[in-house]
């Protein structure tokens, strides 16, 4: 699906946002495979670098094992929701007790 940089930046954003609230923390988005470096595919890659670091919840990403797309798929770590991180917490500090 080739759709303009501008509306994958906006569905990428819109999906972060979606995972975050949802409390998601690994998270695998396929951008496909480009058969030449000016292909759709290629353009929206680099973009999508970019994009990631600009996410303060973003820990982590890299290009996926083959078997999840390879090339063409990124995973994405995301950093510990607040609430996430209370609930740690407290369920660390019931078993020291």
């Amino acid at each position: 699906m080739r759709q303009p940089v501008e509306t994958c930046r906006q569905a990428l954003f819109n999906f972060m946002m979606q995972a975050h609230k949802q409390g998601l923390r690994n998270l695998l988005i396929i951008h496909g495979k480009g058969r030449d470096d000016e292909s759709h595919a290629n353009i929206v890659r680099s973009y999508l670098a970019r994009w990631l670091k600009q996410f303060d919840d973003v820990q982590t990403f890299c290009v996926a094992q083959t078997r999840h797309g390879g090339a063409g798929a990124l995973y994405v770590g995301l950093r510990k929701t607040d609430k996430a991180r209370l609930e740690n917490r407290e369920r660390h500090a019931k078993r020291s007790r």
